[in-house]
Protein backbone atom coordinates (compact mmCIF):
# COMPACT_ATOMS: atom_id res chain seq x y z
CA UNK A 1 0.00 0.00 0.00
CA UNK A 2 1.29 3.48 -0.86
CA UNK A 3 2.40 5.85 1.86
CA UNK A 4 0.39 9.01 2.33
CA UNK A 5 1.29 12.59 3.18
CA UNK A 6 -0.48 15.91 2.76
CA UNK A 7 2.37 17.54 0.85
CA UNK A 8 5.26 15.87 -0.94
CA UNK A 9 8.21 18.18 -1.54
CA UNK A 10 10.71 17.17 -4.20
CA UNK A 11 14.07 18.78 -3.43
CA UNK A 12 15.87 19.07 -0.10
CA UNK A 13 17.73 22.32 -0.74
CA UNK A 14 17.00 25.56 1.13
CA UNK A 15 13.76 26.33 -0.73
CA UNK A 16 12.33 22.85 -0.28
CA UNK A 17 13.31 22.69 3.38
CA UNK A 18 11.84 26.11 4.18
CA UNK A 19 8.61 25.07 2.46
CA UNK A 20 8.55 21.89 4.52
CA UNK A 21 9.45 23.63 7.78
CA UNK A 22 6.79 26.29 7.30
CA UNK A 23 4.14 23.63 6.70
CA UNK A 24 5.36 21.52 9.62
CA UNK A 25 4.95 24.51 11.94
CA UNK A 26 1.29 24.53 10.90
CA UNK A 27 0.87 20.85 11.71
CA UNK A 28 0.77 19.72 8.08
CA UNK A 29 2.05 16.21 7.27
CA UNK A 30 4.91 16.52 4.79
CA UNK A 31 7.66 14.45 3.22
CA UNK A 32 10.80 15.72 1.51
CA UNK A 33 12.66 13.61 -1.04
CA UNK A 34 16.18 14.53 -2.15
CA UNK A 35 18.13 12.71 -4.84
CA UNK A 36 21.55 13.24 -3.26
CA UNK A 37 22.84 12.37 0.19
CA UNK A 38 23.45 15.70 1.88
CA UNK A 39 26.04 14.26 4.27
CA UNK A 40 28.19 13.32 1.29
CA UNK A 41 28.06 16.75 -0.34
CA UNK A 42 30.91 19.22 -0.02
CA UNK A 43 30.35 21.86 2.65
CA UNK A 44 31.19 24.64 0.28
CA UNK A 45 29.90 26.58 -2.66
CA UNK A 46 26.45 27.53 -3.89
CA UNK A 47 24.25 30.18 -2.24
CA UNK A 48 25.91 32.24 0.47
CA UNK A 49 24.40 35.74 0.79
CA UNK A 50 21.15 36.58 2.56
CA UNK A 51 19.53 40.00 2.65
CA UNK A 52 17.47 41.73 5.41
CA UNK A 53 13.95 40.78 4.29
CA UNK A 54 14.98 37.15 3.87
CA UNK A 55 16.55 37.27 7.34
CA UNK A 56 13.27 38.58 8.75
CA UNK A 57 11.34 35.70 7.19
CA UNK A 58 13.84 33.18 8.55
CA UNK A 59 13.74 34.83 11.98
CA UNK A 60 9.97 34.39 12.10
CA UNK A 61 10.56 30.67 11.48
CA UNK A 62 13.09 30.51 14.36
CA UNK A 63 16.10 29.51 12.25
CA UNK A 64 18.01 32.80 12.01
CA UNK A 65 19.75 32.67 15.40
CA UNK A 66 21.72 29.47 14.72
CA UNK A 67 22.56 30.77 11.24
CA UNK A 68 23.92 34.02 12.68
CA UNK A 69 26.08 31.99 15.08
CA UNK A 70 27.86 30.40 12.09
CA UNK A 71 27.73 32.98 9.32
CA UNK A 72 29.74 36.15 8.75
CA UNK A 73 27.70 39.26 9.56
CA UNK A 74 28.62 41.94 7.05
CA UNK A 75 27.76 45.58 7.73
CA UNK A 76 30.53 47.18 5.71
CA UNK A 77 31.74 47.31 2.14
CA UNK A 78 34.78 48.62 0.32
CA UNK A 79 35.55 49.14 -3.37
CA UNK A 80 38.98 49.16 -5.01
CA UNK A 81 39.72 51.08 -8.20
CA UNK A 82 43.23 50.93 -9.67
CA UNK A 83 44.40 49.43 -6.40
CA UNK A 84 43.09 52.31 -4.29
CA UNK A 85 40.39 52.06 -1.64
CA UNK A 86 37.17 53.99 -2.30
CA UNK A 87 35.10 54.56 0.81
CA UNK A 88 32.13 56.13 -0.96
CA UNK A 89 32.17 54.30 -4.29
CA UNK A 90 30.96 50.96 -5.51
CA UNK A 91 28.05 49.20 -3.82
CA UNK A 92 27.87 51.38 -0.70
CA UNK A 93 24.14 51.73 -1.33
CA UNK A 94 23.81 48.10 -0.25
CA UNK A 95 24.07 49.29 3.35
CA UNK A 96 22.95 52.92 3.09
CA UNK A 97 19.57 51.77 1.74
CA UNK A 98 18.87 49.30 4.57
CA UNK A 99 16.06 51.42 6.01
CA UNK A 100 13.43 50.46 8.60
CA UNK A 101 14.84 47.07 9.54
CA UNK A 102 16.62 45.91 12.66
CA UNK A 103 18.37 43.21 10.65
CA UNK A 104 20.50 45.77 8.83
CA UNK A 105 23.21 43.45 7.62
CA UNK A 106 24.06 40.83 5.03
CA UNK A 107 24.58 37.30 6.33
CA UNK A 108 27.25 35.35 4.46
CA UNK A 109 26.77 31.65 5.19
CA UNK A 110 27.36 28.82 2.76
CA UNK A 111 24.34 26.82 1.72
CA UNK A 112 25.40 23.56 3.34
CA UNK A 113 25.30 25.10 6.80
CA UNK A 114 21.92 26.75 6.17
CA UNK A 115 20.51 23.45 4.97
CA UNK A 116 21.70 21.62 8.08
CA UNK A 117 19.91 24.13 10.30
CA UNK A 118 16.70 24.00 8.25
CA UNK A 119 16.73 20.20 8.18
CA UNK A 120 17.29 19.89 11.93
CA UNK A 121 14.43 22.29 12.68
CA UNK A 122 12.15 20.48 10.22
CA UNK A 123 12.88 17.07 11.71
CA UNK A 124 12.35 18.42 15.24
CA UNK A 125 8.81 19.17 14.10
CA UNK A 126 8.37 15.57 13.01
CA UNK A 127 9.22 16.11 9.35
CA UNK A 128 10.36 13.21 7.17
CA UNK A 129 13.24 13.59 4.71
CA UNK A 130 14.29 10.75 2.41
CA UNK A 131 17.77 11.32 1.01
CA UNK A 132 19.08 9.35 -1.93
CA UNK A 133 15.54 9.23 -3.33
CA UNK A 134 14.43 10.46 -6.75
CA UNK A 135 11.08 11.13 -8.38
CA UNK A 136 10.38 8.90 -11.39
CA UNK A 137 6.76 9.49 -12.31
CA UNK A 138 3.60 11.27 -11.30
CA UNK A 139 0.01 10.05 -11.66
CA UNK A 140 -2.92 12.44 -11.28
CA UNK A 141 -6.35 11.14 -10.26
CA UNK A 142 -8.77 14.04 -10.10
CA UNK A 143 -11.58 11.67 -9.14
CA UNK A 144 -9.99 10.66 -5.84
CA UNK A 145 -12.65 11.28 -3.22
CA UNK A 146 -10.27 11.47 -0.27
CA UNK A 147 -8.20 14.37 -1.63
CA UNK A 148 -5.06 12.33 -2.33
CA UNK A 149 -5.17 13.09 -6.03
CA UNK A 150 -1.45 12.63 -6.76
CA UNK A 151 0.62 9.46 -6.66
CA UNK A 152 4.37 9.94 -6.91
CA UNK A 153 6.56 7.03 -7.98
CA UNK A 154 9.91 7.35 -6.21
CA UNK A 155 13.09 5.27 -6.24
CA UNK A 156 15.83 4.65 -3.71
CA UNK A 157 18.92 5.53 -5.76
CA UNK A 158 21.20 3.03 -4.01
CA UNK A 159 18.93 -0.03 -3.86
CA UNK A 160 16.67 0.66 -6.84
CA UNK A 161 13.60 -0.05 -4.69
CA UNK A 162 10.41 1.55 -6.01
CA UNK A 163 7.84 3.13 -3.72
CA UNK A 164 4.59 5.03 -4.21
CA UNK A 165 3.55 8.04 -2.18
CA UNK A 166 0.05 9.50 -2.34
CA UNK A 167 -0.30 13.19 -1.59
CA UNK A 168 -2.76 16.03 -1.83
CA UNK A 169 -0.19 18.49 -3.13
CA UNK A 170 3.25 18.27 -4.71
CA UNK A 171 5.87 21.02 -4.50
CA UNK A 172 8.76 21.01 -6.95
CA UNK A 173 11.83 22.53 -5.30
CA UNK A 174 14.22 20.46 -7.38
CA UNK A 175 16.24 23.10 -9.15
CA UNK A 176 16.74 24.28 -12.71
CA UNK A 177 16.55 20.74 -14.13
CA UNK A 178 13.30 20.12 -12.26
CA UNK A 179 11.77 16.67 -12.68
CA UNK A 180 8.51 17.96 -11.23
CA UNK A 181 8.36 20.69 -13.86
CA UNK A 182 9.03 18.15 -16.60
CA UNK A 183 6.41 15.67 -15.35
CA UNK A 184 3.88 18.48 -14.96
CA UNK A 185 4.55 19.58 -18.57
CA UNK A 186 5.27 23.17 -17.58
CA UNK A 187 7.27 24.98 -20.30
CA UNK A 188 10.38 26.84 -19.17
CA UNK A 189 11.41 29.67 -21.46
CA UNK A 190 15.06 30.59 -21.06
CA UNK A 191 18.10 31.93 -22.83
CA UNK A 192 21.79 31.16 -22.41
CA UNK A 193 24.33 33.97 -22.50
CA UNK A 194 27.94 33.81 -23.60
CA UNK A 195 29.06 35.03 -20.17
CA UNK A 196 31.26 32.68 -18.14
CA UNK A 197 31.62 33.32 -14.44
CA UNK A 198 33.96 31.85 -11.89
CA UNK A 199 33.57 31.30 -8.13
CA UNK A 200 36.10 29.94 -5.63
CA UNK A 201 35.86 29.42 -1.84
CA UNK A 202 39.16 29.18 -0.01
CA UNK A 203 41.41 30.10 2.89
CA UNK A 204 43.58 32.86 1.45
CA UNK A 205 46.37 35.29 2.25
CA UNK A 206 46.37 38.75 0.68
CA UNK A 207 47.77 42.23 1.12
CA UNK A 208 44.40 43.73 0.16
CA UNK A 209 43.30 46.07 2.99
CA UNK A 210 40.02 45.26 4.77
CA UNK A 211 39.91 41.78 3.29
CA UNK A 212 37.59 40.66 6.14
CA UNK A 213 35.33 43.71 6.17
CA UNK A 214 32.47 41.60 4.83
CA UNK A 215 31.97 42.58 1.20
CA UNK A 216 34.34 44.14 -1.30
CA UNK A 217 34.69 44.64 -5.02
CA UNK A 218 37.73 45.13 -7.22
CA UNK A 219 37.40 46.87 -10.55
CA UNK A 220 39.47 44.74 -12.90
CA UNK A 221 40.23 45.80 -16.48
CA UNK A 222 40.32 42.13 -17.52
CA UNK A 223 37.96 40.21 -15.19
CA UNK A 224 35.05 42.60 -14.67
CA UNK A 225 33.74 43.67 -11.29
CA UNK A 226 35.41 41.16 -8.97
CA UNK A 227 33.52 39.92 -5.92
CA UNK A 228 35.37 39.50 -2.61
CA UNK A 229 33.27 38.11 0.23
CA UNK A 230 34.13 37.10 3.79
CA UNK A 231 32.45 33.76 4.57
CA UNK A 232 31.92 31.51 7.54
CA UNK A 233 34.80 29.51 9.07
CA UNK A 234 37.43 32.00 7.95
CA UNK A 235 36.82 31.36 4.27
CA UNK A 236 36.70 33.87 1.43
CA UNK A 237 34.72 33.72 -1.80
CA UNK A 238 36.18 35.31 -4.90
CA UNK A 239 34.09 35.69 -8.04
CA UNK A 240 34.84 37.16 -11.44
CA UNK A 241 34.07 37.04 -15.14
CA UNK A 242 36.34 34.72 -17.08
CA UNK A 243 37.80 36.52 -20.12
CA UNK A 244 36.55 35.07 -23.40
CA UNK A 245 40.11 34.41 -24.58
CA UNK A 246 40.85 32.40 -21.44
CA UNK A 247 37.74 30.28 -21.88
CA UNK A 248 38.61 29.68 -25.52
CA UNK A 249 42.05 28.54 -24.41
CA UNK A 250 41.01 26.19 -21.57
CA UNK A 251 37.28 25.61 -22.05
CA UNK A 252 35.33 23.65 -19.45
CA UNK A 253 38.42 21.53 -18.77
CA UNK A 254 40.16 24.32 -16.90
CA UNK A 255 42.14 22.92 -13.96
CA UNK A 256 42.25 24.12 -10.36
CA UNK A 257 45.78 25.43 -10.86
CA UNK A 258 44.68 27.43 -13.89
CA UNK A 259 41.63 28.68 -12.00
CA UNK A 260 43.84 29.90 -9.15
CA UNK A 261 46.06 31.71 -11.62
CA UNK A 262 43.02 33.49 -13.07
CA UNK A 263 41.88 34.50 -9.59
CA UNK A 264 45.30 36.00 -8.89
CA UNK A 265 45.09 38.00 -12.11
CA UNK A 266 41.56 39.14 -11.25
CA UNK A 267 42.52 40.73 -7.90
CA UNK A 268 45.63 42.52 -9.21
CA UNK A 269 47.41 44.63 -8.06
CA UNK A 270 46.88 42.83 -4.75
CA UNK A 271 48.71 39.62 -3.91
CA UNK A 272 46.73 36.43 -3.39
CA UNK A 273 47.86 33.08 -2.00
CA UNK A 274 45.60 30.04 -1.60
CA UNK A 275 46.24 28.02 1.55
CA UNK A 276 43.26 25.69 1.09
CA UNK A 277 40.72 25.53 -1.73
CA UNK A 278 37.33 24.21 -0.61
CA UNK A 279 35.41 24.53 -3.86
CA UNK A 280 35.45 26.22 -7.22
CA UNK A 281 33.21 26.32 -10.27
CA UNK A 282 33.01 27.77 -13.76
CA UNK A 283 29.49 28.26 -15.07
CA UNK A 284 27.44 29.84 -17.82
CA UNK A 285 24.69 32.32 -17.06
CA UNK A 286 21.15 31.40 -18.01
CA UNK A 287 17.98 33.42 -17.54
CA UNK A 288 14.55 31.84 -17.56
CA UNK A 289 11.13 31.64 -15.96
CA UNK A 290 8.51 28.90 -16.06
CA UNK A 291 5.33 29.65 -18.00
CA UNK A 292 3.38 28.77 -14.89
CA UNK A 293 4.22 28.14 -11.24
CA UNK A 294 1.30 25.71 -10.90
CA UNK A 295 -0.12 22.73 -12.79
CA UNK A 296 -3.45 20.87 -12.46
CA UNK A 297 -4.22 22.81 -9.26
CA UNK A 298 -2.18 20.48 -7.03
CA UNK A 299 1.40 20.86 -8.26
CA UNK A 300 3.54 23.92 -7.51
CA UNK A 301 7.05 25.06 -8.40
CA UNK A 302 9.30 27.10 -6.11
CA UNK A 303 12.82 28.51 -6.32
CA UNK A 304 15.14 27.54 -9.16
CA UNK A 305 12.54 25.08 -10.46
CA UNK A 306 10.54 28.05 -11.75
CA UNK A 307 13.14 30.77 -12.33
CA UNK A 308 16.89 31.03 -12.91
CA UNK A 309 19.38 33.88 -13.25
CA UNK A 310 22.97 34.77 -12.43
CA UNK A 311 24.39 35.07 -8.93
CA UNK A 312 25.31 38.70 -9.62
CA UNK A 313 23.00 40.11 -6.94
CA UNK A 314 22.74 36.88 -4.92
CA UNK A 315 19.02 36.52 -5.54
CA UNK A 316 18.80 32.73 -5.89
CA UNK A 317 18.31 31.58 -2.30
CA UNK A 318 16.73 34.88 -1.27
CA UNK A 319 14.06 34.55 -3.95
CA UNK A 320 13.59 30.87 -3.13
CA UNK A 321 12.92 31.61 0.55
CA UNK A 322 10.34 34.23 -0.45
CA UNK A 323 8.65 31.70 -2.76
CA UNK A 324 8.61 29.05 -0.04
CA UNK A 325 7.16 31.27 2.68
CA UNK A 326 4.56 32.76 0.33
CA UNK A 327 3.29 29.38 -0.81
CA UNK A 328 3.49 27.51 2.49
CA UNK A 329 1.18 29.63 4.63
CA UNK A 330 -1.48 29.58 1.92
CA UNK A 331 -1.16 25.87 1.24
CA UNK A 332 -1.10 25.04 4.95
CA UNK A 333 -4.14 27.22 5.56
CA UNK A 334 -6.11 25.45 2.84
CA UNK A 335 -5.20 22.05 4.27
CA UNK A 336 -6.18 23.11 7.78
CA UNK A 337 -9.52 24.38 6.48
CA UNK A 338 -8.80 28.06 7.14
CA UNK A 339 -9.04 29.29 3.55
CA UNK A 340 -10.85 28.60 0.33
CA UNK A 341 -8.63 26.91 -2.27
CA UNK A 342 -8.86 30.02 -4.45
CA UNK A 343 -6.24 31.63 -2.21
CA UNK A 344 -3.65 29.40 -3.88
CA UNK A 345 -4.10 31.39 -7.09
CA UNK A 346 -2.36 34.30 -5.38
CA UNK A 347 0.94 32.40 -5.14
CA UNK A 348 1.73 32.73 -8.83
CA UNK A 349 -0.04 36.09 -9.00
CA UNK A 350 2.40 37.47 -6.44
CA UNK A 351 5.63 35.56 -7.01
CA UNK A 352 5.91 35.25 -10.79
CA UNK A 353 6.08 39.02 -11.43
CA UNK A 354 8.79 39.28 -8.77
CA UNK A 355 10.78 36.49 -10.42
CA UNK A 356 10.44 38.18 -13.80
CA UNK A 357 11.64 41.44 -12.28
CA UNK A 358 14.72 39.70 -10.87
CA UNK A 359 15.50 38.27 -14.30
CA UNK A 360 14.96 41.55 -16.14
CA UNK A 361 17.28 43.38 -13.75
CA UNK A 362 19.82 40.59 -13.69
CA UNK A 363 20.28 40.63 -17.46
CA UNK A 364 21.53 44.19 -17.15
CA UNK A 365 23.54 43.66 -13.97
CA UNK A 366 25.30 40.49 -15.15
CA UNK A 367 26.38 42.24 -18.34
CA UNK A 368 27.71 45.23 -16.40
CA UNK A 369 29.55 43.04 -13.88
CA UNK A 370 31.31 41.43 -16.82
CA UNK A 371 32.33 44.89 -18.03
CA UNK A 372 29.86 45.25 -20.91
CA UNK A 373 27.35 48.10 -21.10
CA UNK A 374 23.97 47.02 -22.53
CA UNK A 375 22.89 49.02 -25.54
CA UNK A 376 19.96 50.61 -23.70
CA UNK A 377 22.37 52.19 -21.18
CA UNK A 378 25.30 52.90 -23.49
CA UNK A 379 26.58 56.47 -23.66
CA UNK A 380 29.81 57.75 -25.21
CA UNK A 381 32.72 57.31 -22.81
CA UNK A 382 30.62 55.60 -20.12
CA UNK A 383 32.42 53.53 -17.49
CA UNK A 384 30.67 50.13 -17.13
CA UNK A 385 31.38 50.05 -13.40
CA UNK A 386 29.85 53.48 -12.80
CA UNK A 387 26.82 52.46 -14.85
CA UNK A 388 26.65 49.27 -12.77
CA UNK A 389 26.61 51.18 -9.48
CA UNK A 390 23.98 53.63 -10.71
CA UNK A 391 21.70 50.88 -11.97
CA UNK A 392 22.19 48.81 -8.82
CA UNK A 393 21.34 51.80 -6.63
CA UNK A 394 18.04 52.25 -8.48
CA UNK A 395 17.06 48.62 -7.80
CA UNK A 396 18.60 48.12 -4.35
CA UNK A 397 15.40 48.25 -2.25
CA UNK A 398 14.02 45.41 -4.33
CA UNK A 399 17.31 43.47 -4.10
CA UNK A 400 17.28 43.78 -0.30
CA UNK A 401 13.72 42.45 -0.30
CA UNK A 402 12.46 45.48 1.61
CA UNK A 403 10.95 46.97 -1.54
CA UNK A 404 9.06 43.88 -2.68
CA UNK A 405 5.33 44.53 -2.90
CA UNK A 406 2.31 42.65 -4.17
CA UNK A 407 -0.54 44.14 -6.17
CA UNK A 408 -4.13 44.41 -4.99
CA UNK A 409 -6.01 41.12 -4.73
CA UNK A 410 -8.35 39.26 -2.43
CA UNK A 411 -5.43 39.22 0.03
CA UNK A 412 -4.16 42.76 -0.42
CA UNK A 413 -7.09 45.09 -0.05
CA UNK A 414 -6.55 48.87 -0.15
CA UNK A 415 -6.18 50.13 3.40
CA UNK A 416 -8.81 52.44 4.85
CA UNK A 417 -6.29 54.30 7.05
CA UNK A 418 -2.60 54.40 7.90
CA UNK A 419 0.61 55.07 6.01
CA UNK A 420 1.57 51.57 4.88
CA UNK A 421 0.06 50.50 1.56
CA UNK A 422 -1.42 47.02 1.39
CA UNK A 423 0.84 44.50 -0.28
CA UNK A 424 3.97 45.97 1.31
CA UNK A 425 5.96 44.60 4.24
CA UNK A 426 4.62 45.86 7.56
CA UNK A 427 7.23 47.81 9.55
CA UNK A 428 9.09 45.97 12.29
CA UNK A 429 8.77 48.18 15.38
CA UNK A 430 10.02 48.14 19.00
CA UNK A 431 7.51 47.24 21.72
CA UNK A 432 7.65 46.46 25.44
CA UNK A 433 5.90 43.69 27.31
CA UNK A 434 3.94 44.61 30.46
CA UNK A 435 6.38 45.30 33.29
CA UNK A 436 9.45 45.14 31.10
CA UNK A 437 11.76 48.02 30.24
CA UNK A 438 13.46 45.93 27.57
CA UNK A 439 12.17 46.28 24.03
CA UNK A 440 11.23 43.40 21.75
CA UNK A 441 10.67 43.63 18.02
CA UNK A 442 7.20 43.16 16.58
CA UNK A 443 8.51 40.41 14.29
CA UNK A 444 9.93 38.59 17.32
CA UNK A 445 6.46 38.22 18.82
CA UNK A 446 4.63 37.52 15.56
CA UNK A 447 6.18 34.19 14.62
CA UNK A 448 5.06 32.60 11.38
CA UNK A 449 2.75 29.71 12.24
CA UNK A 450 0.41 30.40 9.34
CA UNK A 451 -1.90 32.84 11.13
CA UNK A 452 -2.72 36.45 10.43
CA UNK A 453 -1.68 39.02 13.03
CA UNK A 454 -4.26 41.69 13.86
CA UNK A 455 -2.59 44.70 15.47
CA UNK A 456 -4.98 46.86 17.47
CA UNK A 457 -3.37 50.27 17.99
CA UNK A 458 -5.53 51.62 20.81
CA UNK A 459 -4.48 55.26 20.67
CA UNK A 460 -5.04 57.28 23.83
CA UNK A 461 -8.00 55.65 25.66
CA UNK A 462 -9.13 59.07 26.84
CA UNK A 463 -9.94 59.82 23.20
CA UNK A 464 -10.66 56.35 21.82
CA UNK A 465 -12.65 54.67 24.60
CA UNK A 466 -15.93 54.65 22.64
CA UNK A 467 -14.20 53.08 19.64
CA UNK A 468 -12.56 50.47 21.86
CA UNK A 469 -15.92 49.59 23.41
CA UNK A 470 -17.50 49.26 19.96
CA UNK A 471 -14.70 47.01 18.75
CA UNK A 472 -14.86 44.83 21.85
CA UNK A 473 -18.66 44.55 21.57
CA UNK A 474 -18.41 43.46 17.93
CA UNK A 475 -15.63 40.92 18.53
CA UNK A 476 -17.59 39.37 21.41
CA UNK A 477 -20.75 39.02 19.33
CA UNK A 478 -21.91 35.91 17.49
CA UNK A 479 -21.69 37.86 14.22
CA UNK A 480 -17.98 38.57 14.63
CA UNK A 481 -15.46 37.13 12.19
CA UNK A 482 -13.73 35.64 15.23
CA UNK A 483 -16.78 33.38 15.59
CA UNK A 484 -16.95 32.46 11.92
CA UNK A 485 -13.18 32.12 11.43
CA UNK A 486 -11.82 31.37 14.91
CA UNK A 487 -8.45 29.92 13.91
CA UNK A 488 -7.02 32.22 11.27
CA UNK A 489 -5.69 35.13 13.33
CA UNK A 490 -4.01 36.26 16.52
CA UNK A 491 -4.59 39.65 18.13
CA UNK A 492 -2.02 42.02 19.61
CA UNK A 493 -3.03 45.13 21.53
CA UNK A 494 -0.52 47.96 21.16
CA UNK A 495 -0.95 50.64 23.82
CA UNK A 496 0.82 54.02 23.84
CA UNK A 497 3.04 54.80 26.81
CA UNK A 498 3.36 52.28 29.61
CA UNK A 499 0.48 51.48 31.96
CA UNK A 500 0.33 49.43 35.15
CA UNK A 501 -2.54 47.23 33.98
CA UNK A 502 -3.70 47.06 30.38
CA UNK A 503 -7.41 46.24 30.78
CA UNK A 504 -7.86 48.81 33.53
CA UNK A 505 -6.11 51.49 31.50
CA UNK A 506 -8.12 50.76 28.35
CA UNK A 507 -11.47 50.41 30.05
CA UNK A 508 -12.12 47.20 28.06
CA UNK A 509 -10.57 43.76 27.89
CA UNK A 510 -7.44 43.90 25.75
CA UNK A 511 -7.41 42.20 22.36
CA UNK A 512 -5.00 39.29 22.63
CA UNK A 513 -1.59 39.90 24.14
CA UNK A 514 -0.76 43.44 25.28
CA UNK A 515 2.37 45.38 24.33
CA UNK A 516 3.38 48.97 24.98
CA UNK A 517 4.44 51.51 22.38
CA UNK A 518 6.44 53.60 24.82
CA UNK A 519 7.31 56.58 22.63
CA UNK A 520 4.48 56.21 20.11
CA UNK A 521 6.94 55.30 17.38
CA UNK A 522 5.18 52.08 16.40
CA UNK A 523 1.85 53.83 15.81
CA UNK A 524 3.63 56.55 13.86
CA UNK A 525 5.33 54.01 11.58
CA UNK A 526 1.93 52.50 10.77
CA UNK A 527 0.34 55.94 10.37
CA UNK A 528 -2.10 55.86 13.30
CA UNK A 529 -2.74 58.97 15.42
CA UNK A 530 -2.98 58.92 19.21
CA UNK A 531 -6.46 60.37 19.13
CA UNK A 532 -7.76 57.83 16.61
CA UNK A 533 -5.93 54.50 16.88
CA UNK A 534 -6.43 51.91 14.16
CA UNK A 535 -6.29 48.27 13.12
CA UNK A 536 -3.54 46.80 10.93
CA UNK A 537 -3.84 43.27 9.53
CA UNK A 538 -0.58 41.48 8.76
CA UNK A 539 -0.44 38.29 6.73
CA UNK A 540 1.53 35.34 8.13
CA UNK A 541 4.49 36.48 6.00
CA UNK A 542 4.45 39.96 7.54
CA UNK A 543 2.89 41.74 4.55
CA UNK A 544 0.27 44.35 5.44
CA UNK A 545 -2.96 43.16 3.85
CA UNK A 546 -5.56 45.56 5.22
CA UNK A 547 -6.00 48.43 7.67
CA UNK A 548 -9.12 49.97 9.17
CA UNK A 549 -10.25 52.50 11.73
CA UNK A 550 -10.33 51.36 15.33
CA UNK A 551 -14.10 50.88 15.43
CA UNK A 552 -14.33 49.13 12.04
CA UNK A 553 -14.19 45.52 13.18
CA UNK A 554 -16.89 44.68 10.64
CA UNK A 555 -14.61 45.90 7.84
CA UNK A 556 -11.91 43.52 9.01
CA UNK A 557 -14.52 40.77 8.95
CA UNK A 558 -15.51 41.72 5.41
CA UNK A 559 -11.86 41.44 4.42
CA UNK A 560 -11.60 37.86 5.69
CA UNK A 561 -14.91 36.94 4.05
CA UNK A 562 -13.15 37.16 0.67
CA UNK A 563 -11.10 34.00 1.22
CA UNK A 564 -11.64 32.48 4.68
CA UNK A 565 -13.79 29.39 5.22
CA UNK A 566 -16.28 29.59 8.08
CA UNK A 567 -16.24 26.90 10.72
CA UNK A 568 -19.31 24.72 10.35
CA UNK A 569 -21.23 24.26 13.56
CA UNK A 570 -24.27 22.48 14.86
CA UNK A 571 -26.33 23.08 17.97
CA UNK A 572 -27.11 19.97 19.97
CA UNK A 573 -28.88 20.16 23.32
CA UNK A 574 -28.04 23.84 23.51
CA UNK A 575 -24.31 23.24 22.98
CA UNK A 576 -22.52 24.45 19.85
CA UNK A 577 -20.47 21.67 18.27
CA UNK A 578 -17.80 22.33 15.64
CA UNK A 579 -18.20 19.98 12.69
CA UNK A 580 -15.20 18.75 10.74
CA UNK A 581 -11.85 17.09 11.11
CA UNK A 582 -9.36 18.56 13.57
CA UNK A 583 -5.77 17.70 14.39
CA UNK A 584 -3.94 18.30 17.64
CA UNK A 585 -0.94 20.47 16.90
CA UNK A 586 1.41 22.74 18.78
CA UNK A 587 1.29 26.02 16.89
CA UNK A 588 3.89 27.75 19.10
CA UNK A 589 1.31 30.22 20.28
Amino acid sequence: MAERTDVLICGGGPTGLITALSLAKMGIATMVIEKSHKSQQARYGRASTLYPRTLELLDQLDVLDPMAEIGFIARNYVNYRAGKREISGGYQMLFTQMHNTYLDYVLNIRQKYSEEIFKASYEEKGGVMLEGTELLDLVHDSAASDGYVLTAVIKDVASGDIQRVQCKYLVGADGTRSTVRELANIPFAGDDSALKWFRIDAVVKTNMPDSRVGLASIESPTHGNVLWMALDHGRTRIGFALPAATFEKFGVDITEAQAIEEAQKAVAPFSLEFEKVDWWTLYSIRHGVADSFRAQKNTFLVGDACHCHSSGTAQGMNTGVHDAVNLAWKLGGVLRGYYDESILDTYELERRPEAQRVIDQDKTISSLITGRIPEKLAKPGANPFEVLYQFTASTMQFTLGLGINYKASMLNRPAKVGLVASGWRGPDVPLQRPGSRCSVRLFQVTKNVGKFQILVFTGNPASTKDKLLKLRSYLDSKDSFTTRFPDIAKFLTIIPGNASQADEYLGVDKFGQAFYDVDGGAATKYGFHMGEGGIAVLRPDGVLSFAAQLDQGEEVGNYFEQFAKPVESDVRNGVEVVVGEAKEVDLDM
